[in-house]
């Protein structure tokens, strides 16, 4: 079995620390501690403490990208399913992502990490902007996402089932937008047609 690197080992005892203590207990001394290893280890990677948490910030980032292309992989061809595997990712990788998610909310405790996840929002806006040509559709599905999320961090205010339906729509949003701009295409290529 191969060894995991002392990296990678830092990073995920950053995490156990944070999510049991909160970002404001973290230490580099308990982050140490939880990846067995010297203070002196910690800071061959890392040299400050921010360091190491926007490394964890690139990881989460890095994790949600991968389970995005590993969902848009198995969707139909079709517009808009970049923004449909992006609300899935957060959705239903929810074990995982719900993890990452809360630690990054905490994590915006400090301004440069505010900084570095408003960042990395504007990219994932503008990466989903190119894909879907409608901002405010994909505005009202990452805020949708977003709600849900933070749903099940304070405890699944909503039952399953009304989860599942705003799951639904927000699904049903990006086709039925696309469905729209299809039938007024056809009918504006319809009325070109009658006018030639």
């Amino acid at each position: 079995m191969a060894r995991k690197s002392s990296k990678k080992a830092i990073l995920e005892a950053a995490e156990r620390v944070i999510l049991r203590q909160g970002l404001a207990g973290t230490t580099i001394e308990a982050v140490a501690a939880e990846a067995g290893m010297s203070k002196g280890g910690l800071f061959y990677h890392f040299a400050r403490k921010k360091d190491l948490l926007l490394q964890l910030m690139e990881k989460y980032e890095e994790e949600f990208v991968s389970l995005r292309e590993e969902i848009r992989s198995s969707l139909p061809e079709g517009p808009g399913n970049l923004l449909k595997a992006t609300i899935l990712a957060s959705v239903h990788g929810r074990f995982k992502a719900n993890r990452n998610f809360s630690n990054m909310v905490t994590l915006l405790d400090d301004m440069d990490l505010r900084s570095k996840y408003a960042a990395m929002r504007r990219k994932l806006f503008d990466e989903l902007t190119l894909d879907y040509p409608y901002p405010e559709k994909v505005a009202l599905a990452l805020v949708g996402t977003d709600g849900y999320l933070l749903m099940e961090i304070f405890g699944e205010a909503y039952p399953a089932e009304v989860q599942d339906k705003i799951l639904d729509q927000l699904l049903q949003l990006i086709d039925r937008h696309t469905a729209d701009d299809l039938g007024i295409a056809a009918m504006a290529a319809a009325a070109a047609k009658l006018q030639a």
